[in-house]
């Protein structure tokens, strides 16, 4: 499938919300530019998805695939530090289910937020992250 993304024409950022009718507004979240979204630069692309939301499905899907194996060493953990009681067998696979998936749902939440990020301000230092990002021995920690 064809698409298009819209990149501001002061900043080419893509961190841009736009009206998709003729004539809608449009302002990036980057530079604060405001104008028409025919202002917009447009750089055309292609996918195989027939959808943004089949895409998202997709990704979503994959996010599953790779965190499927914690599931037991997020149970143990969830198990030690009291979340989830094992005496009740009835409920701790379930409840070590839902956990992950809450889980799976808040990662991919925290990638496409963490993308708008990145494309309105660029990439932060490691220090600007917070110390419990910052691995022992990165050049980055002063």
């Amino acid at each position: 499938m064809k698409a298009a993304v819209g990149l501001c024409p002061q900043c080419q950022k893509p961190a841009v919300d736009f009206s998709p009718l003729a004539g809608g507004a449009a302002r990036c979240r980057g530079c604060g530019w405001e104008g028409k979204a025919e202002g917009l630069t447009s750089v055309p692309f292609e996918h195989d998805f027939a959808s943004p939301e089949a895409m998202v499905a997709e990704f979503t899907k994959a996010v599953r695939k790779e965190l499927l194996p914690f599931g037991t060493p997020l149970g143990v953990l969830l198990v030690r530090w009291g979340f989830v009681d094992p005496k009740r067998p009835d409920l701790f696979k379930r409840s070590i289910v839902v956990y992950l998936e809450r889980a799976t749902l808040a990662l991919i939440r925290s990638v496409f937020e963490t993308r708008d990020l990145i494309a309105r301000e660029g990439l932060p230092e490691m220090r600007e992250l917070g110390p419990q990002s910052q691995a022992k021995g990165d050049p980055n920690v002063h």
